[in-house]
Order: structure tokens, then sequence, then C-alpha cells
């Protein structure tokens, strides 16, 4: 049985590595503002935020998720879960406003 593809089409493995990167440059202390900015710009452009839900969800059993943000898989930090989110709701937000989306 397979999983339901959350992942735009348009996002290649290296948008992800990208979004990894940024996600991974935002100070800690920051991390929740940027997670609530996101939530609610998907939310006001009316994207459904379960599909952001099934891909964090998806994240959190992918150890090379974990590695691109430079987290512990077996020990993941609130931090870490919290960086997972918000590179869920990035990539839910590329495939909603990119143009191939």
């Amino acid at each position: 049985m397979s999983k339901p593809k959350t992942l735009p089409d348009s996002a290649t493995d290296s948008t992800i590595t990208s979004l990894s990167e940024l996600v991974r440059a935002i100070p800690a202390a920051k991390l929740a503002e940027h997670v609530e900015e996101q939530v609610g710009i998907l939310e006001g452009a009316n994207v459904d935020l379960d599909e952001a839900a099934a891909y964090y969800s998806s994240l959190l059993h992918d150890r090379e998720a974990f590695q691109k943000l430079g987290a512990n898989y077996d020990e993941p930090t609130a931090e870490d879960t919290m960086r997972l989110r918000l590179v869920a709701l990035y990539s839910i937000g590329l495939k909603h406003f990119s143009p191939n989306g």
C-alpha cells in the first residue's frame, strides 16, 4: 500500500535541501514566528493545511530529513520538530503558489 503523495511535483530533492538549509539558518527563538506566519499565509489563501500535516507526519519518520536539518532523529528536540513543521509548511506553500503547482 503506497502513501498518498503530499510533496509537490515541482519540489525536487534540491528544493527540499534548499528549504532545509533555509530553515536550519533561522534562529531557534524565531521559529514559532515563522510557523505562525506560514500558517497565516496558507490559511489566508485557503490552502488545506491537512496536506502540510500529512507531509510533516511523513517527515517525522524520515532520517534524511532530520539529517538535512542537522537534527537528531533518535532524540529530536522541540526545536527539531518545529524546524520539520516549517519545512512542511514551506513545501506545501511551494505546491500551491508556484506556477507549476
